[in-house]
């Protein structure tokens, strides 16, 4: 890989986490989601009037167009969130542009990636409205993963807002976020998403422009939705105690009356998609696993929308949900496709960028010659059967500590997050040794974040977040039935922080697991402000203690 590829990979990377607060590269989160949208995405370059260039910050550098467009060129533009952002990220010529040159001999492409991190439909249409003056021949839209973000300010409110003025309109933002969280359904957010995607492609239309529709792959199997388990619940916890267990029938009887009792809930519907799934229903695990998506990210109602506005306005669809599921064991893709829970491993981008070139000979209504049509014939078998065998890879180690876990960890309270279990349940897959040894594992992570440019928040708090995610290693342990791993974890958390109630009610589950009974029932009775709660008395009961 050369050195400018990683340089724009690890740029992208860094920025996948914009949604919690667009820290580093990303700078100030109010300016990017606020005021950097109503700036160009190409200028003019300052050094030839006649080249446009990406100047907008965290978009995808070395980028860079004539205004005037060759004859015979394709010029095709990639809007959308971090998945556009990321597609192509390795590699230095976008193998976009090769399958677009196979499916359509004789033309030249030219793939400019406008896709920013945590974009929504709202933003994304404001590129896409500078874009569609450039003279495209194609424009593909890969949105629809977040679209719970805070309204876009009038520009003027945006440009002026500085200093305390910004403060309150940030404040003002997040009050008036919380209350549309709690009154707008996902069908409004639907709806919301669906008329700025149709507004979209009919403009497209109007200027004769190609387009292609984008729908949101998922890890259904492997990355439940964010937050903790609802074991206040008796039901849940009755579940809870079966899954664990290992008696999946009991477990999902538990689980589907708790989601009858409480449809709206995504940790019911997931957990009951496991029991299925691990019991051997994985139709009915299926269903169970689109349902569980909370009420922010709604991903099968966006890419329902998709659909419905492809099929209504005569726009292409490259189905990149059916794709993924189409290429996972039993339709269920999971963390061997999968990065966390829209991301897919970068192995996989060829499959998608043939999924566009095909689109797009659609759109344009220019059928492939057979030599075109054998090559992508050909390549598309073979993205899918290295797909279908695809196996977690040890990369995957140092991509999700650096990546995926920063925003949740950094909230030490948040334990424990079903979420973070999960990744460091692929962190032990893919590197086992990592997770056996506090120490070893703390100086493992250091030794990669000194010096790191798009690790260097990570850096500075890690001691701040090492008690949480010690506990989240030991929970990983305790849950797979290796309860004297589990204790060492919660008491490293535990001497760095013994104020995490949560970690020493849950050595307590531990240790007695690990018939340590004596010490189980010394610590519930040591217990301060959990002592009363609810699920510190299921599980006491549960334990005869």
């Amino acid at each position: 890989m050369s050195a400018q590829a990683l340089a724009l990979a690890l740029a992208a990377a860094a920025t996948l986490g914009c949604a919690g607060g667009c820290r580093g590269a990303a700078g100030d989160p109010f300016d990017y989601y606020q005021g950097q949208v109503y700036k160009p995405f190409f200028v003019r370059s300052p050094l030839a009037s006649e080249i446009l260039e990406t100047r907008r910050p965290v978009g995808r550098e070395s980028q860079s167009f004539p205004l005037r467009k060759a004859p015979g060129s394709l010029r095709v533009f990639i809007v959308g969130g971090s998945i556009a952002q990321t597609l192509d990220a390795l590699d230095f010529r976008p193998r976009l542009t090769e399958a677009l040159e196979k499916v359509l001999p004789g033309r030249t492409a030219d793939v400019l990636n406008c896709g920013m991190s945590g974009y929504d439909a709202e933003r994304e249409e404001r590129v896409f409205d500078e874009v569609l003056g450039y003279s495209p021949d194609l424009v593909v839209l890969m949105s629809g993963a977040n679209e719970w973000n805070t309204p876009l300010l009038p520009r003027w409110l945006a440009w002026t807002c500085s200093g305390p003025v910004r403060r309150a309109c940030a404040a003002g933002l997040g009050r008036y976020q919380g209350v549309r969280r709690r009154i707008w359904s996902p069908q409004e957010r639907q709806a919301d998403f669906e008329r700025t995607v149709r507004r979209m492609a009919r403009k497209a239309k109007t200027r004769g422009v190609s387009m292609v529709l984008c729908t949101v792959p998922m890890s259904l199997r492997d990355m439940p939705p964010m937050g903790r388990l609802p074991l206040e619940d008796g039901n849940f916890f009755s579940g809870w105690r079966r899954f664990e267990a290992g008696s999946w029938r009991e477990a999902a009887e538990e689980f589907r009356t708790y989601v009858e009792r409480c449809p709206g809930d995504a940790m019911g519907h997931y957990y009951l998609a496991r029991a299925l799934d691990l019991s051997g229903a994985v139709g009915q695990a299926r269903e169970q696993y689109l349902g569980a998506q909370d009420d922010d990210r709604s991903i099968p109602l966006m890419n329902e929308a998709l659909r419905r506005v492809a099929r209504d306005q005569g726009v292409a669809l490259a189905d990149l949900a059916a794709l993924f599921e189409s290429a996972a064991p039993d339709g269920l893709p999971g963390r061997a496709l999968f990065e966390d829970d829209v991301h897919w491993d970068r192995r996989f981008d060829p499959l998608v960028d043939l999924a566009i070139a095909k689109a797009f000979t659609r759109a344009a209504g220019r059928p492939m010659d057979a030599g075109g049509a054998r090559w992508l014939a050909r390549n598309e078998a073979a993205q899918l059967r290295a797909a279908r065998r695809a196996k977690v890879t040890r990369e995957k180690s140092w991509e999700i500590f650096r990546i995926r876990m920063w925003e949740p960890l950094q909230t030490p309270g948040n334990l424990f997050s079903e979420r973070i279990v999960a990744l460091l349940e692929t962190v032990r897959m893919t590197a086992p040794g990592l997770v056996a040894e506090p120490a070893a594992m703390k100086e493992w992570l250091r030794a990669r974040l000194t010096g790191n440019i798009w690790g260097e928040d990570g850096e500075r708090r890690l001691d701040a977040w090492w008690p949480a995610m010690l506990g989240h290693v030991g929970e990983l342990h305790r849950r797979q039935r290796r309860p004297a791993l589990a204790v060492r974890f919660f008491e490293e958390a535990l001497r760095l922080d013994p104020s995490l109630e949560k970690v020493r009610l849950h050595r307590a589950l531990a240790l007695a697991a690990s018939g340590d009974m004596e010490r189980a029932r010394a610590e519930f009775q040591g217990l301060s402000s959990l002592k009363d709660d609810v699920v510190t008395r299921r599980w006491r009961g549960a334990y005869g203690l």
